[in-house]
């Protein structure tokens, strides 16, 4: 989370019902953001080759071992990937999204890739 603005909206988004105290409820996150493996491509130090939104949800599928494509989704700021969501399960394990997770971004290959910090 790369900002204080961020940090204080998902606390009030999701965090403050979540039943944990703030420490506990990013500990949390902490832990879920660890327990995704980032594809080789997309890791820090490594330039991206262009990829469409769907290779990039097809590398996270390769890249940890049981995670199917409905339990992610890529966004994108027109052809800039900005985020990829994985949803999880109480316990972190990657789950289906259901309806509010989807892909949202244009069918040709992404301009800009950001690598994984």
């Amino acid at each position: 989370m790369p900002s204080r603005n961020l940090i204080e909206h998902e606390w009030r988004a999701h965090g403050s019902c979540s039943g944990l105290d703030a420490t506990s409820y990013f500990e949390l996150a902490d832990r879920a953001f660890a327990s995704v493996r980032i594809p080789p491509l997309l890791q820090a130090g490594v330039k991206p080759p262009a990829m469409t939104a769907n290779a990039v949800r097809s590398a996270f599928v390769d890249a940890n071992p049981g995670m199917q494509e409905d339990m992610l989704g890529v966004s994108c700021d027109g052809r800039d990937l900005s985020e990829v969501r994985i949803c999880v399960d109480k316990e972190l394990n990657p789950r289906s999204c259901g309806r509010g997770v989807r892909m949202s971004c244009p069918r040709e290959r992404l301009i800009r890739i950001p690598a994984s910090r």
